[in-house]
């Protein structure tokens, strides 16, 4: 996989969720049994054999925006598909660093990061709300202190 500490040029093109390249379906990235896989919309077209020459998924670290891109064809942007992706995921995969996932070798997929401070607020698989950053080049969770705090107070 390759990790970049930057964005892609090809991300203010992806803005426009009306383009006729553009789905606005999410997509998502799981592990299982130490393999990695992809759900939504990007699942369905691999389990389709439409098969991108190349993928890129970037994330925008000061806005928690996340846009993968299917690189078909010469690998312009007329060619390129774009969807929104799952923040988790992007970040599920960056510090996972998979040889392969779905079937893609990883040096087929790249990773673009924006670095930032912010937190994103999560529910993790417990319910708890949790925030999601980025520490020392690798996202961490921790629990969210003061809204935990206000919940207590509400009730």
């Amino acid at each position: 996989m390759i990790k970049k500490h930057q964005l892609p040029e090809w991300r203010e093109l992806a803005t426009d969720p009306d383009a006729d390249n553009a789905v606005k379906v999410l997509s998502v990235a799981f592990a299982r049994d130490g393999e990695y896989f992809f759900d939504g919309v990007i699942g369905s077209l691999l389990g389709l054999g439409r098969i991108p020459k190349s993928m890129e998924i970037s994330l925008d670290a000061t806005n928690m925006s996340c846009i993968a891109r299917l690189n078909y064809g010469d690998e312009s942007d007329a060619d390129a598909l774009y969807a929104p992706f799952e923040v988790e995921s992007f970040a599920l995969l960056w510090n996972a660093d998979p040889d392969t996932m779905h079937g893609l070798l990883g040096n087929s997929v790249t990773l673009s990061l924006n670095p930032s401070d912010m937190k994103y607020p999560i529910i993790t698989g417990f319910g708890e709300i949790a925030d999601l950053y980025l520490k020392d080049d690798l996202f961490v969770v921790a629990p969210n202190v003061y809204v935990d705090e206000q919940l207590k107070e509400a009730a």
